[in-house]
């Protein structure tokens, strides 16, 4: 399975099970410095194989975005020294792609 994460501006990522995903929250409001926090970093298979997974597992796009609506700022693979960041709110659409 991928999941489609699909931007206002036409632009797409296809993301495996494999592929890790990192969730950043702005805390600003909290401590005066323009800074993220990361809230998560996991891969959509782990998600799925924890005993208790945070995830719809009837729907996954909707656990998908049930958890991305809840950051400020993603980005996708392990070193995110040189990842690019994508704001949420620049989400058009998250869909499934059967393999």
């Amino acid at each position: 399975m991928k999941i489609v994460i699909s931007f206002i501006d036409g632009n797409q990522l296809e993301l495996c099970d494999s592929s890790i995903i990192n969730g950043y929250v702005n805390i600003n409001k909290e401590t005066n410095k323009y800074e993220l926090k990361k809230a998560f970093s996991t891969s959509f298979m782990e998600l799925h194989t924890k005993v208790t997974t945070l995830l719809n597992e009837n729907v996954p796009q909707l656990g998908y975005a049930g958890l991305i609506n809840e950051m400020d700022w993603i980005s996708i693979g392990d070193n995110t020294d040189f990842s690019t960041f994508y704001k949420t709110s620049s989400i058009k659409s998250i869909s499934r792609k059967l393999l």
